[in-house]
């Protein structure tokens, strides 16, 4: 019987360092059989990091609280030891604040502990996002004030009680399947509240009843989906039947193009192919969440082996808390009938343990069941990687090729063989590990900086390799890797065959090193893959003229007709005068006050687009520093949890002014906010994998100019591709002073029409 002495606990820190980063406040609540006993809510003064600007505005905890409420965290440390006790510490990703009260000389090394946040990702399944505020809001909990570390406390302690009572409403059966588990194969503490919630469960409820009731709880849990902005149909959807008619009409090249301004415009297009086409279409595309009124295809690795979770679980004597978390978390989902990745929603590790529990090849009968059943459906999607390896079982399909100059990066990256020395370096046998690491050390003083002809500093290093025969390198690999890709890397490193492009790419603070091995011949086969199908390609950058060659040489073809598409929707571009370079220090300040500036000018939902997380996250401290707006809401990718929060945070202020700050992230529920206006900050350049160096020597040989061919294409469609997110802008204002370079303005033309 688990005893009812709890701890609910969240402490406020400068950073996520215990060693380097300080704790602000602390607050925690212990209840012993229900009956509050103890509780300790103070702000501390930072003894390591200070405060900066953004853990003030995250936390509500300002320097002026702390100057006048602070004490040192020394004063109260034998009143936390005290009050604490051996209770079980409980709280959402406690592990954290276990860690930084045991680098603080708080012993509490040994309590046990349970995590909600553990919990919620096993017994929770299909949620938005596991963030506390949103799952408080979601199920209606009192969080007044979210990252406060006392509202925290109490928001976890009601989603403890939440967990507890979904728990004991889990059928029988589901214990049974997992008692000798929990109670042989882990020391997970929190296994010993499953054994109480059950032990005291009066449910017996079947598998089907109990589905019926977690459908009927998510729906009364989630607020009514409310229709945020109706977009303009007529101008961004609507398509004639010439056009669907002249699509499907090929010349003998089997090839027509289009090209398409946004994800949300091609969608409309290929429900219109789909309706009015007898033959079977396939969409290649790497969005599928941009084409869900179509089945995706899946490949083995999205798919749940029960099997190999059993195999995977046998092989381990004792599985630590976050293995124990994933197995439940397979095992729960096996339960409910849950096979697809979609379901498990992968966290941190889980990443590498679901390679061990996902099906392992396609000749699994279970999958060719699975496949067989998919290919009656009329039109699919499956992603580029997905269809090279598969395009066999679809040689009678119509192919739809979305973002061709994405694509033209699949198909030029997908004859590379990888050696990955992770598993070496992480290897449980210690001669092993060893043995790998003593190989990176070696290999960066013997190679890779002789290259560099500098010292390694701390951003990766990626860089090709030359025709030199590296048979002492090769040598030690096979040293303590005896695997087949090992084996493979090793005699290519010592003899490469003739064209073979080799790199490495090494990151200095993993101590990751990575061989890639790559030949022209296997890239001139995958691009032939394509020659025998009828296929709609859609482009963002023109096709025209001499830009075919992008498509002959990257897609390996460059026959076929042009279809002139309806006028798109028409995007007014400005280019603020007092433009600065996007080298300047400070051009970040430069952001920040232009994004202010056109916020107060425009009224409206404001999007902003970056090159890169560093400066987006730089953009957000200083926008949020400025804003004293209580109706405006500024968020953004990255900057406080990840995009299903972001998403969940952007629903709960809808009803204000939003600013959005992006790089990356491509969804289509964004389209629900009704963003009129775009900044995009600068042209998102990105640096090149020592495979597109080699690309460019081979270009400039042979006359042609890399920049056209390559760098052009893929930068429109990049641009093109984030605006996607947002069909219904209607400005546009562009900061990068590039501009102004002939290039510049060419790129502008070609994406706006000016």
């Amino acid at each position: 019987m688990l005893k009812q002495d709890f701890t609910f606990l969240d402490l406020e820190t400068t950073g996520f360092f215990p060693d380097k980063d300080s704790i602000i406040e602390v607050s925690f609540v212990r209840f012993i059989n229900g009956k509050e006993i103890a509780r300790v809510n103070q702000v501390t003064i930072p003894d390591k990091t200070p405060l900066n600007d953004f853990v003030a505005e995250l936390t509500g905890i300002s320097q002026d609280e702390i100057d006048k409420k602070g004490i040192n965290f020394t004063e109260i440390a034998n009143e936390i030891t005290e009050k604490i006790g051996d209770s079980i510490i409980i709280g959402h990703n406690i592990d954290f604040d276990i860690n930084f009260l045991i680098a603080n000389n708080i012993p509490i090394k040994n309590n046990p502990r349970i995590d909600t946040h553990e919990l919620a990702r096993i017994f929770l399944p299909n949620e938005a996002s596991f963030a506390l505020e949103v799952l408080t809001e979601k199920y209606g909990f009192i969080h007044e004030s979210a990252h406060r570390a006392m509202s925290d406390v109490l928001a976890s302690k009601a989603l403890f009680e939440l967990l507890i009572q979904k728990i004991s409403e889990i059928p029988r059966e589901f214990y049974d399947n997992i008692n000798q588990f929990l109670t042989t194969k882990t020391s997970w503490f929190a296994k010993e509240l499953l054994f109480d919630c059950w032990e005291n469960s009066s449910s017996s409820q079947s598998l089907k009843k109990y589905l019926e009731n977690l459908s009927s709880l998510n729906k009364k849990a989630d607020k009514p989906e409310e229709t945020i902005v109706q977009t303009n149909q007529d101008i961004i959807y609507n398509f004639d039947d010439d056009l669907i008619k002249n699509s499907l009409n090929f010349d003998k090249n089997n090839t027509n193009y289009l090209k398409f301004s946004d994800s949300h415009q091609l969608h409309n297009f290929c429900k219109n192919i789909s309706n009015t086409n007898s033959k079977k279409i396939l969409i290649v595309s790497p969005k599928f969440n941009f084409y869900n009124d179509f089945k995706p295809f899946p490949t083995p690795e999205v798919i749940f082996d029960p099997q190999e979770l059993a195999n995977w679980s046998a092989e381990i004597k004792l599985l630590d808390n976050a293995e124990t978390t994933f197995y439940l978390k397979c095992k729960f989902r096996e339960f409910l009938g849950f096979r697809g990745l979609d379901f498990f929603d992968l966290f941190f590790k889980e990443r590498d343990l679901w390679k061990k529990v996902c099906i392992q090849n396609s000749a699994h009968e279970k999958y060719q069941n699975i496949i067989n059943e998919k290919l009656t459906e009329k039109t699919l999607t499956i992603s580029p990687q997905a269809f090279l390896k598969f395009y066999k079982l679809f040689k009678d399909r119509i192919l739809i090729l979305d973002e061709a100059e994405m694509l033209a990066e699949q198909i030029l990256n997908f004859p590379t063989e990888k050696y990955y020395l992770n598993n070496s370096l992480e290897s449980n046998d210690d001669k092993i590990a060893n043995a790998s690491h003593f190989f990176v050390t070696d290999f960066c003083k013997n190679i890779i900086e002789p290259k560099l002809k500098r010292e390694i500093g701390t951003f990766p290093e990626k860089k090709l390799l030359d025709r030199d025969k590296l048979g002492q390198v090769a040598e030690q690999i096979l040293n303590f890797d005896k695997s087949e890709i090992a084996q493979f890397a090793a005699e290519n490193l010592a003899n490469p065959p003739a064209k073979m492009v080799r790199w490495f790419e090494y990151f200095p603070e993993k101590g990751d090193l990575t061989f890639g091995f790559w030949q022209p011949v296997d890239w001139q086969n995958t691009k032939n893959i394509f020659e025998k199908f009828k296929k709609i390609v859609c482009h963002r950058h023109t096709i025209a003229g001499d830009e075919k060659y992008f498509s002959k040489i990257f897609l390996g073809f460059n026959q076929g007709t042009e279809l002139e598409i309806l006028p798109e929707n028409k995007i007014k571009l400005i280019i603020p005068e007092d433009l600065i370079s996007h080298s300047d220090p400070k051009f970040n300040e430069y952001t920040a006050e232009k994004v202010w500036e056109i916020l107060a000018q425009q009224k409206s939902n404001l999007v902003v687009n970056f090159s890169n997380l560093d400066a987006l996250r730089k953009t957000y401290d200083l926008l949020k520093q400025k804003n004293k707006n209580e109706n405006i809401f500024i968020t953004g990718e990255k900057v406080l949890g990840g995009d299903g929060k972001m998403l969940e945070m952007l629903k709960k202020n809808k009803n204000k002014q939003i600013v959005l700050l992006t790089q990356k992230i491509l969804n289509p529920d964004l389209a629900k906010f009704n963003f009129k206006t775009a900044i995009i900050q600068k042209f998102p350049f990105f640096a090149p994998s020592p495979l597109l160096e080699k690309i460019e020597q081979v270009l400039k040989i042979s006359g042609q100019s890399y920049w056209d061919l390559w760098i052009a294409p893929q930068i429109i469609a990049n641009i093109s591709r984030r605006l996607s997110n947002f069909p219904e802008i209607k400005t546009v204002y562009f900061l990068d002073s590039r501009q102004n370079a002939q290039w510049g303005k060419k790129f502008l033309k070609d994406l706006f029409k000016v």
